[in-house]
């Protein structure tokens, strides 16, 4: 028990236990001030007891805060930064046990035995819960108990002038030596659980990694059983590869079919570093006026202005990386592809007030055609996005994520757009079918998205209306 007060060392799990409080700890958090001050309002001057309960919201207050602000970032900061904020939170536990202990100097000096009686039973009943809702932080627990109960023992033995207050606080110092044990083997039970289901999770990842190895192993005796058969399968090869040209046509022309859309694209990612850089010539111009220019400024200027062109021809190249089609089949992380598809558009969806909501397992990798994969997401994205403008005015959102199932790396987008006409589900795919005006759509978008999944990288391709929108489902063979 001491080696862990020492330690200060919590699973990120246990202490989200503890910040999340379910209805009922947060009810008795409120309410207990509250009927403190009713049955000792009668008893104790009115100046203090409303300070008291007014520090009691206050400390209230800042607990709740220090909660919500250490639950947003408790899964992505660094650890001295979570702990930093629990120490906090610690902080207004000691602050709310030490005001509940002060209302026990209260009962003691102004109040009568019965007030007396029933205020020990309510703090009993507090150290009571607090083992079942702050034990995950045993620090959290054992501040909470300890502090409360001191105090009242405190109370009992110097300000209690009968044997009544002295049995008081005997049973609360025989409850406070037996609670902070039994707070520890809870908090002990709970704590070797998730170590024992971390260690569980290695052992399934070292097994994985064996049956990747495996897996490795078993395609390479099979590559040379392709190797003998080489001669009786050349001539499907050949019948495939000119599919495939055929394929990598209708994927380039999709392409050329997106450029225009794509030279917006590039307009909006080029509109905020273009005004930077007219603010730094302007600067230029107003000191140069004010006979002020130095070659310090001067430097200074130039510098900022060779980071904005930089990054403006950063922009060109991957505009241009993404035009490239890909010659042969290789291993590539979904998300970084993913991401960087999205680092293309993303300032023409901000511009049509559309937020890109992702949820990203960066491990996850396939074996394919990066470009012919961003050629999909970009397809599906940009359906997503026409939806939106058509039938949304505000609220539009688009959800992708990516994640195992089942010996597959599956990707999901989503958006919030109304969902696909029952009577068109079964057409979307169909070459040339488009609802758009005349002049706005090929129709070989989403045609040329299902080819690219299932005859050129081996993968599913579904839709269907799901909550409000449509929700595009795509899975691959995992490496």
């Amino acid at each position: 028990m001491l080696k862990t007060l020492r330690s200060f060392d919590y699973h990120r799990e246990l202490i989200e236990t503890v910040l999340r409080l379910k209805a009922g700890p947060i009810g008795a958090n409120l309410l207990s001030p509250l009927f403190i001050f009713f049955i000792l309002k009668d008893f104790v001057p009115n100046y203090m007891l409303y300070i008291w309960f007014f520090a009691q919201m206050i400390v209230y207050v800042f607990r709740q805060f220090i909660a919500q602000k250490a639950l947003k970032i408790l899964y992505i900061a660094d650890k001295n930064r979570v702990n930093k904020l629990l120490k906090y939170y610690l902080f207004a536990i000691f602050a709310n046990a030490f005001l509940l202990g002060i209302s026990s100097i209260f009962a003691i000096l102004y109040a009568q035995e019965l007030q007396l009686f029933i205020l020990v039973a309510l703090i009993f009943a507090l150290a009571t819960g607090a083992i079942s809702t702050l034990t995950p932080v045993y620090h959290a627990v054992f501040i909470f108990i300890t502090v409360i109960v001191s105090i009242f023992i405190f109370s009992a033995f110097v300000l209690g002038a009968s044997s009544t207050y002295y049995l008081v606080g005997l049973f609360l110092a025989f409850y406070l030596i037996l609670s902070l044990p039994s707070g520890y083997k809870v908090y002990s039970t709970l704590n070797n659980s998730i170590q024992q289901r971390e260690e569980i999770k290695e052992l399934n990842q070292s097994l994985e990694e064996k049956i990747q190895i495996r897996t490795h192993e078993l395609s390479e005796k099979s590559h040379q059983l392709e190797e003998l058969n080489k001669t009786l399968d050349q001539r499907v090869k050949d019948e495939s590869e000119k599919l495939r040209q055929n394929e990598q046509l209708l994927i380039q022309q999709s392409r050329q079919a997106a450029m225009g859309e794509m030279i917006g694209n590039i307009a909006h990612q080029w509109r905020q570093p273009l005004n930077a850089l007219g603010l730094i010539l302007q600067n230029i111009q107003f000191t140069y006026q004010m006979d002020e220019l130095s070659d310090e400024f001067m430097d200074k200027s130039v510098t900022k202005g060779k980071l904005l062109t930089t990054s403006m021809s950063k922009t060109i190249d991957d505009f241009r990386n993404f035009f490239k089609p890909n010659k042969q089949k290789e291993d590539f992380f979904i998300a970084k592809t993913i991401k960087d598809t999205i680092e293309l558009v993303e300032a023409s969806y901000e511009n049509s007030n559309i937020k890109l909501h992702t949820n990203f397992d960066e491990s996850i990798q396939i074996n394919g055609y990066p470009s012919e994969f961003s050629q999909v997401i970009l397809n599906i994205l940009s359906n997503a996005k026409d939806a939106l403008v058509e039938h949304k005015e505000d609220n539009r959102n688009i959800y992708i994520c990516n994640y195992e199932k089942d010996g597959d790396a599956v990707i999901e987008i989503k958006d919030n757009a109304g969902g696909i006409p029952q009577e068109i589900m079964g057409k979307i795919f169909d070459p040339y079918f488009t609802t758009k005006e005349e002049g706005k759509g090929t129709g070989i978008g989403l045609y040329m998205t299902k080819t690219i999944v299932k005859h050129n990288m081996g993968g599913k391709l579904s839709v269907f209306n799901e909550e409000g929108g449509a929700k595009f489902t795509i899975s691959f063979a995992l490496l």
